[in-house]
Order: structure tokens, then sequence, then C-alpha cells
């Protein structure tokens, strides 16, 4: 992954009450706000070592969703590295 490639929005996917995540976090909605909570919908790690990190076909998802030329890029070597 390049080093210098900074997302313009974040996803958030938690087990946590969005409200409560918010709060414990500081977080103040905003109409343009570039963070998107998601109830996480996956039960234990598949496939990685780290329950924290959202599997890696989601992040490729993700990734390809935006639609932009550089994140499309790093989902590719995403699913490179990971051998998928």
């Amino acid at each position: 992954m390049r080093k210098n490639l900074f997302p313009k929005t974040v996803t958030i996917y938690t087990g946590m009450e969005k409200l409560d995540f918010m709060k414990r976090n500081q977080l103040i909605p905003h109409p343009e706000g570039e963070i998107t909570l998601y109830q996480r919908f996956w039960n234990g790690p598949i496939g990685q070592a780290d329950t924290h990190l959202a599997p890696v076909l989601l992040t490729y998802a993700d990734l390809t969703d935006t639609m932009d030329p550089r994140c499309i890029d790093e989902a590719q070597e995403l699913i490179k590295e990971n051998k998928l």
C-alpha cells in the first residue's frame, strides 16, 4: 500500500451503537461530513489475525466503490497482496 494515499472519506465498521461510538470518540455530525459509520456485520477475523480490521474483500469493495482511479489501484494491489 502507498504511504501517501489519504482518504477523502473514512468508513468505520463498529460493533457499538452509532450514538455511543460518536460520544466515545467525540464525533459531531456535519452535513458534509467525511466519516461514514456502519454496523459491523461479520463475526471474527475472517482470514485476518486482527479482529479490528475489516475483511479484505470488504475493504476491496469499499475502495472500488469510490470510482477513484487511485483507490481502484490500491484495491487491486490489496487483492494481489492477499492472493485473492
